[in-house]
């Protein structure tokens, strides 16, 4: 594990939100709403560089408080309201600091 760029709890959290987004056929919409809550337990004070920090804060600015509820039949589900842009923005970051920090054999 690099214990030089991120706390090893963080790691797999980012290793498992990663999955979660790049793994599959579903929208980048769709899986960032569903799997939001990784923003919110990562957080920047987890990364130990400064780079990565002001990158994590940002993704949380882009996207914490930007969702809207929309009522299906069974379940509430809140999709985010955000641009395609920033979408494609946070999801470039998400992929660099993971690249940066992932485990290196």
């Amino acid at each position: 594990m690099n214990d030089d760029l991120i706390e090893g709890y963080a790691l797999g959290k980012l290793s498992e939100f990663v999955f979660e987004l790049f793994v599959g056929h579903e929208p980048a919409r769709i899986k960032l709403s569903e799997n939001l809550h990784f923003v919110y337990i990562i957080s920047p004070n987890d990364f130990k560089l400064k780079k990565h920090q002001v990158m994590w804060s940002d993704i949380q600015k882009k996207l914490i408080g930007k969702t809207k509820n929309i009522g299906l039949e069974q379940m509430p589900i809140d999709r985010l309201t955000v641009r395609n842009e920033t979408i494609s923005k946070v999801l470039a970051s998400i992929w660099s600091i993971y690249e940066e920090c992932r485990i290196t054999v």
